[in-house]
């Protein structure tokens, strides 16, 4: 009777040992469809997280980068307006976009004049491509082909003249214009990554020849 219940006990035993790793085989075979589906959003959750701030960080980059192209530009522009102005004898401004150049050389007989422009252009009337909104200089009106970029993205300052005759010195002309984003209220304009970039370039030229006005 004794080896009898213990053959039947150890029956039991082999059952249960059976039934605990069968169970644990199975719980062993692979994730669940809910644990599937909630590790693929939190995966998706993070990728997305990370795609923003790596995504910010590229724009970032290029509107500091254009920034300083745009602070390089206006500073060269303006170095150079104010070589050719005061290279001049005197200064007229037709328009708000455009000023005139009078030299006369008179180291000749008869002295010879010579008449260059500086003005605003926009090539496609769209300042949306700043590419073509630029300041083109010709030193000669006379001679084709000679005309010169002077800078690119440029546009008016709004309620500003970019040319304009100085009262308080007639012989000095006010120079004003944006080197940059064509223009702070409208973000569709940004050419450079989020928020505006460029820089209002604000000066006053004098040519520096005009003795040579009265020596004629």
């Amino acid at each position: 009777m004794i080896a009898r219940g213990s053959q039947l006990g150890h029956g039991e035993d082999d059952g249960e040992m059976k039934a605990t790793r069968h169970r644990n085989q199975a719980g062993n075979g692979g994730f669940t469809l809910p644990e599937v589906l909630i590790t693929t959003a939190i995966v998706g959750i993070v990728t997305a997280g990370v795609y923003r701030v790596f995504i910010g960080t590229l724009l970032e980059t290029k509107a500091g980068t254009s920034q300083a192209v745009y602070i390089d530009w206006g500073r060269r522009a303006a170095s150079r307006i104010m070589r050719y102005v005061e290279q001049g004898q005197s200064v007229t401004v037709p328009n708000p976009h455009k000023m005139l150049i009078t030299s006369i050389d008179i180291s000749v007989y008869p002295p010879v004049t010579t008449v260059a422009t500086l003005e605003f252009t926009d090539a496609d009337s769209d300042p949306s491509t700043l590419a073509d909104n630029a300041l083109t200089y010709d030193p000669d009106t006379s001679v084709s082909g000679d005309e010169r970029t002077v800078c690119t993205h440029v546009t008016p300052i709004a309620g500003t003249p970019m040319f304009k005759v100085y009262a308080a010195a007639p012989q000095s002309v006010l120079v004003r214009f944006h080197v940059g984003d064509a223009s702070p209220s409208e973000p569709r304009y940004y050419e450079s990554g989020p928020g505006y970039q460029g820089l209002e370039i604000r000066f006053a030229a004098t040519p520096r020849d005009i003795h040579q006005q009265w020596q004629l």
